[in-house]
């Protein structure tokens, strides 16, 4: 054999190893990106799925929210309620007082005119006024 016959089998080896070095890199390459397509599936899941309990968390706090101020604003309502009752009861009480000490006065006083006294008036120089 002579040397350019043997250079040709060099090369043709040469290239058949960088054929095979090349067809190894691309099963390589194939079965690296057919493992991150799949963990590319499986992160999209993921981000799917925390997206959607994120928008099921986000339901359930606008309707804990909703449930909340409906509870504040009854509460505030019996509140209102209660205060205003306590409001009559404490003027129901004043004029039960006035009342008992204008009849201890009267008593007293017999004679005197009753029709300027009046629990809502005061004492303004001397004089009863309206309050």
């Amino acid at each position: 054999m002579g040397k350019l016959a043997q250079s040709h089998q060099i090369q043709a080896g040469l290239y058949d190893s960088q054929e095979h070095q090349l067809e190894e890199d691309v099963v390589s390459t194939k079965v690296t990106n057919t493992r991150l397509e799949a963990q590319l599936t499986a992160t999209k899941r993921e981000k799917d799925d925390l997206h959607s309990k994120l928008q099921q968390a986000l339901a359930e706090l606008a309707q804990k929210r909703v449930a909340s101020r409906n509870l504040l604003q009854s509460k505030v309502q019996t509140l209102d309620t209660a205060l205003e009752a306590t409001k009559e009861e404490i003027d129901h009480e004043f004029v039960d007082g006035f009342s008992a000490t204008f009849e201890q006065f009267q008593a007293v006083y017999p004679d005197l005119d009753q029709s300027k006294f009046d629990p809502f008036k005061v004492v303004v120089d001397g004089k009863i006024v309206e309050e």
